[in-house]
């Protein structure tokens, strides 16, 4: 299945259908997680789930993830910040060449973009109380 994703990437037209196959598996797996960890742990599962696990397990499993999260926000963050830069230096010199110009820009949205990727990080744990406050906002 990989193989035929990858080798019908070579027609443009069908990108579509190779990110929405991507994207199926991607929430089946989170699903069959989430059941998976219910059944096991019933009501009492620890946020994050790992959090549930014997204490040498739950190294084995932060110690296979943590490097994985870092991976998984460097990526977004170039993403991010490569899809501003395109878009600031679209008809410039800047985009291609190596000036002093474009690398302190790709610096600073580097830096922005892992600022803002912690910042929300940091509020998610309250993102409880956000919610509570936008929805008596919202009356």
């Amino acid at each position: 299945m990989f193989f035929i994703l990858i080798s019908e990437m070579n027609k443009p037209e069908d990108a579509m259908k190779a990110a929405y196959t991507l994207q199926s598996f991607a929430t089946l797996f989170y699903i069959c997680f989430a059941v998976v960890c219910y059944l096991y742990l019933g009501d009492s599962v620890a946020s994050p789930a790992f959090s549930s696990l014997p204490i040498l397990w739950q190294k084995i499993a932060f110690g296979v993830a943590i490097p994985n999260f870092l991976i998984a926000g460097a990526l977004y963050a170039h993403t991010a910040s490569k899809l501003i830069f395109g878009r600031l230096f679209r008809n410039s010199r800047h985009l291609h060449s190596n000036t002093v110009v474009g690398w302190s820009i790709w610096t600073l949205l580097i830096i922005i973009m892992n600022g803002a990727a912690f910042v929300l990080a940091m509020g998610v744990p309250i993102f409880y109380y956000i919610v509570g406050l936008a929805a008596s906002l919202v009356r």
